[in-house]
């Protein structure tokens, strides 16, 4: 029993975290809604540690450890869009447009660039946020080859 639950638990962090293995759409779409929810409630916990240590004032400061759990699930949600672009046919180097901006966005807000540049700040916001859309369609809604 506890050799079949190491297979299983080894066979989900491939899936996470490897470019190696392909993807279909259907598996595709479960991990992601699995890493995104796994992203939400860590982000919850964060900012509620954050919260109870004082570290929230008139704005949020985003601390070391929202930090870095944005790094690693910026390297998952690439890791999975690899994966599928690779399975689907499609040029496997459309993930950096999923990998720069999530990285940028990461960088900003450990500088903190919305309090420093209040106008300019929600509009890179925006379009990072939206840069990596096409990729994420295309994986969701592409055929396996």
């Amino acid at each position: 029993m506890r050799l079949f639950e190491k297979r299983r638990y080894g066979r989900m962090l491939r899936i996470f975290l490897s470019f190696e293995r392909r993807l279909t759409q259907e598996q595709w779409g479960w991990a992601t809604a699995a890493a995104t929810a796994i992203y939400i409630c860590g982000c919850y916990l964060c900012l509620s540690l954050a919260i109870r240590q004082g570290e929230i004032a008139s704005r949020v400061n985003f601390s070391l450890w929202l930090v870095v759990w944005s790094t690693a699930f910026s390297y998952v949600i690439t890791a999975l869009c690899a994966q599928r672009l690779a399975d689907s046919g499609q040029p496997v180097w459309l993930c950096a447009t999923v990998a720069v901006p999530g990285f940028l966005l990461v960088l900003g807000f450990a500088f903190d660039f919305v309090a420093e540049m209040p106008v300019l700040g929600p509009i890179l916001i925006a379009y990072l946020g939206v840069r990596p859309l096409p990729v994420l369609v295309a994986c969701a809604t592409s055929k396996s080859a």
